[in-house]
């Protein structure tokens, strides 16, 4: 079954700082600021560094792979 309104990690959707992610958790560019305790705005930064790498959507909306944002949080990104 496709869920399409599903967030990954249960409950309401979100992480605590500094939560591990799973390799298949999809994250949205607001989880990954919480993930990585930076505010919204320095994600899009993130991208440009090379650091985050988004996941492409139907609708241009900015995902990640929850484990690809766990590495840049243990790394110290």
């Amino acid at each position: 079954m496709n869920d399409d309104n599903h967030e990954p990690g249960g409950g309401d959707g979100r992480r605590t700082a500094g939560q591990a992610s799973s390799s298949t958790d999809v994250v949205t560019a607001e989880q990954a600021a919480e993930i990585l305790e930076v505010v919204e705005d320095r994600i899009p930064v993130m991208i440009e560094e090379g650091l985050l790498d988004p996941i492409g959507t139907p609708d241009g909306s900015l995902r990640f792979l929850g484990v690809d944002v766990e590495a840049v949080r243990l790394q110290g990104g």
